[in-house]
């Protein structure tokens, strides 16, 4: 089985969380389970191993963590809106 932890992400960064995307909490890289569009909160899938062999598992609620973008995501995002922006 896997646990599941939620994260409320910046607005900067979420533009770039899509469901089944990359993203890295606190230093650990991770496949996204769920995005909340419009909510400012992600949720990924972790298995116990992940959790023993690395911090997520001392995180509490509320415990603040580094989020980054997978960027990957972020070219492709920066070059949807520079061409939509250039169609206008």
């Amino acid at each position: 089985g896997d646990y599941r932890i939620a994260v409320r992400v910046p607005a900067g960064v979420e533009p770039f969380m899509v469901s089944q995307g990359s993203v890295c909490i606190a230093g650990v890289s991770l496949t996204l389970a769920g995005v909340t569009q419009g909510g400012g909160e992600i949720e990924v899938a972790v298995i116990p191993a992940t959790l023993g062999l690395t911090t997520l598992g001392d995180l509490k609620a509320g415990s603040p963590v580094n989020i980054e973008a997978d960027a990957t995501t972020k070219a492709v995002v920066a070059t949807v809106l520079r061409v939509m922006e250039s169609r206008r």
